[in-house]
């Protein structure tokens, strides 16, 4: 497999035990380091799958903020 983040999701889905598949991913992830004189710096990465259509990159991350919202009682 030619793609690490998707492997990597994946496997954390084979270790839950329940039989999905990566179908599609679009991830948003923060980022912070520290620069000269202990300032930090803050930035933001987002990737999704290559060639995956921007409507499919589009529905994920909405469905995430709606997600968000959402309270599941287990």
């Amino acid at each position: 497999m030619d793609d690490p983040v998707r492997a990597a999701l994946q496997q954390i889905c084979d270790a839950e035990g329940h039989g999905w598949q990566v179908a599609h991913y679009a991830i948003a992830i923060g980022l912070e380091r520290m620069g000269a004189g202990d300032a930090s710096e803050t930035g933001m990465w987002a990737v999704a799958q290559k060639g995956q259509p921007d409507y499919i990159t589009d529905g994920l991350l909405d469905a995430a903020i709606n997600l968000r919202y959402t309270v599941v009682e287990e």
